[in-house]
Order: C-alpha cells, then structure tokens, then sequence
C-alpha cells in the first residue's frame, strides 16, 4: 500500500488528498477486463446472449496481457482478434495503450489511453504508470504532472523498482514543467519535486535513495542555494548516485545536470566542463540563470593555479 507518509505530505504539498482505502480495488483493475470473468467463474446467460464472442474476445485479451508482461510482439495482434470479437471495448484501449507504450509509440498511447479514460474506465497504477510516461515523452508535462499525482499515491501497488523510479520521474517531470510557470508557482513545483525526490530518499529498502538526493542537490541549485547543493551532491556521490544513466528525467539536459553535481566534489574542473555544456543544451530560463550562477561560484571556489617566476 501507498505510504502514510506520502499521502499526507502530498495534502499537504497539493491540497489534495486521496482515499488510501480504495487503493486496491483500484489495483483490482489492472489486467481482467471488466465484461470477462474471474478464473473458476463463468459468465452469465444475459452476458453471453448479449455478447456471443465474449469467451473469444476475453482469450485474446489474456493472450495478449501475456504477450505485454513477456515483450512479445504477439501482443498487438492478440489485441486486434479481440477488437474483432467484440469492438470498442474501454478494456481494449487500456490495453493498447500499455502495449503502445512498451513500444515506444507513446502519442499513440496516450490516445489510446484518452479513449479508455473517457469512457470512464479506471485505469488502475500500471496503466497509470504507462500513461504518465508516454504524456512525460509525448511532450505533454502539465498533464503528465497530473497524472503522477494521481499514480503517486498508488505507487506502493506496483513493482518495488518501478514505484522506485516512479518517484524519480514524477519528480523531473514536476521540476521541468515548473521552469515554464510564474515565480511562485515555480517554487510550488519545485517543492512538490523535493515531497517525492525525500519519499524515495527516506525509504531505507531503496536502491535509488542516493539518485533522489542528487535530485534535491539540483533542486538546491535551482532555488540559487549553491553551497548546499554541492554539500547535498557530495552526500549523493558518496551514496554511489551519478553511476547510473537518469532516465527519469523530463528534460535531456537535466542527464548533464546531475553529472555535473556527481562530480563536483571529485573532479570539479569535469563539472565545469559538464555544467557548460548543460547551459549550451539548455541556454535560457530560470533555470539556466540558476546553473550560470553555481556555475560562477564553482569557478571562484576552484584552487587557483600557483603564481610562476
């Protein structure tokens, strides 16, 4: 189940709060297609007169369930027999969008995923999941930044790893689409990163912990707080963050970022080099004022080279 901690802090943070209780009906959701029945039951005589292809449409749908959870190229196939046997279904669209996503075809995705949300089906946290991400690498940040915080406080439900990185994605995409807003609501966001990047850094079972706290050392540097960043990045370094590629983040510039912070306290003429090289890729907004400024400040702490004869 979703943390306490987490629900709370993000009433808190959001002005939301969410009915924890629910969260495992809301799991229930996640695979079974509502019209077909649980394994050991059988359908009733209404249902199977009024949708005489169900038991064709539900084994394809299982079929192609299974070929998603193996990465089969079968999936999409198994997904067009049950479109066959009974078309229009909001199951089939959910479905299509997890598939669609695991390929990579996420503008298809979240259409698909659109066209089953609308149809007022609950998409429960593994679609969830599949949704935000396809709106984070649709381009789409503001609605995939609703979308976390609706899968957040269900991530408990799913995977360990994936709810792990969950957070760290909720956190970039938050941070990235905060650049665009006003000062205030900038800072809003800003917060709101740090309420997931600590969740995941507070978790002791986490093999991600030191990857959320080189987040908040860039979170530090985009509030202008530069001598905590470089003291929050060396407690991350330390921890073994910067060894892994950052494939949670919503802005491809933020990978140089938080190379450059994972250096900084080893290799500091390398963060330099890095923290130029993010401002070339990312050369203005708030947030590249930000990166120029502890640029700035990294270069006057830097040893000065000694004075020849």
């Amino acid at each position: 189940m979703a943390s306490l901690g987490m629900s709370l802090l993000l009433t808190g943070a959001l002005g939301v709060s969410f009915d924890v209780s629910s969260l495992e009906t809301q799991a229930a959701a996640t695979t079974r297609p509502e019209v077909c029945p649980a394994e050991g039951q059988r359908p009733t005589v209404w249902r199977r007169i009024r949708l005489p292809k169900l038991a064709s449409y539900c084994q394809h749908m299982a079929l192609a369930q299974a070929g998603l959870a193996a990465e089969s190229p079968g999936a999409e196939q198994s997904l067009e027999a049950a479109e066959a046997a009974i078309a229009g279904l909001p199951d089939t669209a959910r479905l299509r969008g997890r598939v669609l996503a695991a390929r990579g075809k996420h503008a298809e995705a979240v259409r698909a995923f659109d066209e089953a949300s609308k149809a007022g089906l609950a998409l429960g946290p593994l679609a969830l999941r599949d949704f935000a991400q396809s709106l984070r690498k649709a381009g789409e940040l503001e609605r995939a930044v609703a979308t976390y915080r609706m899968l957040v406080p269900q991530a408990g439900l799913l995977p360990k790893a994936t709810r792990d990185v969950v957070l760290l994605e909720a956190a970039f995409a938050t941070m990235t689409d905060a650049e665009t807003r006003s000062a205030a609501e900038r800072e809003s966001g800003l917060e709101e990163a740090l309420a997931y990047l600590h969740e995941l850094r507070d978790d002791p079972t986490s093999n991600l912990g030191s990857e959320a706290l080189l987040g908040a050392a860039l979170v530090a540097v985009r509030r202008g707080q530069s001598k905590q960043a470089t003291g929050i990045a060396a407690q991350a370094t330390v921890a073994g963050a910067g060894a892994r590629v950052a494939s949670w983040v919503a802005d491809d510039a933020d990978q140089q970022a938080l190379a450059a912070l994972a250096k900084e306290s080893a290799a500091l003429a390398s963060s330099v080099a890095l923290w130029e090289s993010y401002l070339t890729d990312h050369p203005k907004g708030p947030f590249s004022d930000a990166a120029r400024a502890h640029l700035e400040a990294l270069k006057k702490r830097a040893p000065k080279a000694p004075k020849t004869r």
